[in-house]
């Protein structure tokens, strides 16, 4: 039962093969057909042939007269021949028109020496590569065939002459061409061009490494080592690090490398003190101490940093630079916390320390910050409160308002005259009596004038509201007073001001005016106290 399972299977494999085979070679026996009747006789001998090789003989004479004609058609002669013995074999009516025409084409071919010239002279007309490619595979032993492979070679030679990469496949698709000398010898020139183009050390050293013999091998070397020895002498005239690294990376084969590279790793330290040194700043020198703390030049380092600390300081002390004293004795008990000079560091910040108290003092210099009752004739509740600097502009805050800013409104009306003041008591009205709420918040900035005068300016905001009194009556009773609000009144104005202020043993008097769009001025005060800040 298996046996027959195995046959079943194999028989089915082989019939799908043979299937598909003959389904691909229909399909490619049609098309050469269809160039055929359409006079594409190279496209019909294509198909033709491809279907006779893969799938074997045709069966019909027809479709072989087609292969014939069409290789007649296009001067392969030989071809011509070998076909039309195949047509004749499977032919079996001599007089079918098909018949006649192979017969025909017979008695017109050629002798093989003529075949030869004929195929020669057709593929030289317009130097056509593929048919001179074509008469050495049909004639390779042909009465033409060295002058065939000289002009296919002169061909690909002249292609390729202007391009490297094509030169180098010319080379290896004709390993013993005519113009193989030719051919390296440009390689070579393009590339020494390209190398000088590129004018960088490895860009030589690349040609050398392609060309060690090459025609310009000798000029390169030469310009090679004169570019190593300029960057030697570079190394040892600047002793920098860029001229270390560009030697090594250029020069990787150099006479000097090993030279090079030894000095890059030990002379690190020794190029980065001498910079240091180069600079003069104490502050490079602690840099190369932090870097180096065990380093060769460590103790030289450090005896430089404990003179110039204690003498930078000193320096700025009789000049009176007392804040950058203080930064210079810091840094030397900072890098030398038990160092020689330790105590008269400590004593002289001491003494800047009460210096800078004294002339505080004496000269006032203490800012100052203050908190001051602030008022006005018409909004008498306030605060201002704010710097004083000795030395540059400071800021403040003011705000004020009067007692009425804390009472409500009951009704509202417009410029139009609406109102709502009969919505609780049909006979109520004005009175004529107003109330005015006002409030004011100004910032802004005060300036030393001379002790102890400064003057300030600022800005800021007005709120103002008018309450107009309404009497409550119905049927002749008074129930009460309530306040209204016009609605179409402009609540916010701006506002600027300015004035002195005089601050002196704590007490703080500040006189000004204001104005409400800079139009409509009075004036404001504040009394208050201030105390000192560092």
């Amino acid at each position: 039962m298996k046996l027959r399972k195995v046959f079943g299977l194999i028989f089915l494999f082989v019939f799908s093969t043979l299937s598909l085979a003959a389904q691909d070679k229909e399909g490619m026996s049609q098309k050469g057909i269809e160039a055929f009747e359409q006079g594409d006789y190279s496209t019909a001998a294509y198909w033709l042939k491809l279907t006779k090789e893969q799938a074997g003989n045709f069966e019909n004479a027809r479709t072989q007269y087609m292969l014939v004609r069409s290789l007649y058609e296009i001067r392969d002669f030989l071809g011509t021949r070998i076909e039309a013995s195949a047509f004749f074999n499977l032919s079996t009516s001599k007089s079918s028109a098909a018949y006649k025409d192979v017969q025909r084409i017979l008695n017109e071919l050629p002798n093989q020496l003529e075949q030869d010239d004929i195929v020669f002279e057709k593929a030289t007309e317009t130097t056509n590569i593929a048919l001179l490619e074509a008469y050495l595979t049909n004639y390779p032993n042909g009465k033409h065939r060295e002058e065939a492979i000289a002009i296919i070679d002169d061909y690909n030679f002249d292609n390729a002459r202007e391009s490297t990469s094509a030169l180098k496949k010319y080379l290896q698709e004709y390993p013993n061409g005519r113009h193989f000398r030719e051919a390296s010898a440009l390689i070579d020139d393009k590339t020494y061009e390209n190398a000088l183009n590129k004018n960088t050390p490895q860009a030589l050293a690349n040609y050398l490494q392609g060309f060690p013999t090459g025609r310009h091998s000798g000029e390169a070397t030469i310009t090679l080592n004169g570019w190593e020895q300029a960057a030697y002498e570079q190394v040892k005239r600047t002793d920098t690090d860029s001229a270390y690294y560009y030697y090594l990376q250029s020069f990787p084969s150099g006479g000097h490398y090993s030279e090079i590279r030894d000095l890059l790793e030990t002379g690190k330290e020794a190029r980065y003190f001498k910079e240091v040194k180069r600079s003069t700043k104490p502050e490079k020198y602690r840099e190369y101490l932090n870097k180096y703390p065990e380093g060769k030049y460590a103790e030289e380092a450090r005896d430089y940093l404990k003179n110039t600390w204690i003498q930078l300081a000193d320096q700025a002390f009789d000049l009176e630079n007392f804040s950058q004293a203080k930064r210079y004795y810091n840094d030397y008990l900072a890098d030398f916390p038990l160092g020689d000079e330790r105590d008269y560091a400590v004593q002289q910040l001491n003494r800047i320390d009460k210096k800078l108290k004294t002339n505080a003092k004496r000269n006032g210099r203490l800012n100052r910050f203050f908190v001051a009752y602030h008022f006005d004739t018409a909004a008498y509740l306030g605060i201002s409160m704010g710097a004083l600097s000795q030395r540059r502009p400071a800021f403040y805050f003011a705000a004020r308002t009067n007692a009425d800013i804390f009472k409500t409104y009951r009704y509202e009306f417009d410029n139009t005259g609406a109102n709502d003041l009969t919505r609780n008591y049909d006979e109520s009205d004005f009175t004529g009596r107003t109330v005015q709420q006002r409030a004011i918040a100004t910032l802004g900035f005060t300036q030393k004038i001379v002790r102890p005068v400064w003057i300030f300016g600022g800005g800021g905001a007005q709120y103002t509201q008018t309450l107009f009194e309404v009497e409550e009556r119905e049927d002749g009773r008074v129930f009460g007073k309530e306040y209204a609000i016009n609605t179409d009144a402009d609540f916010l104005t701006w506002v600027v001001e300015g004035g002195v202020i005089v601050d002196l043993w704590g007490l703080h008097l500040r006189a000004g005016l204001t104005g409400v769009e800079a139009k409509k001025w009075h004036p404001a005060f504040s009394i208050g106290f201030s105390f000192g800040y560092r």
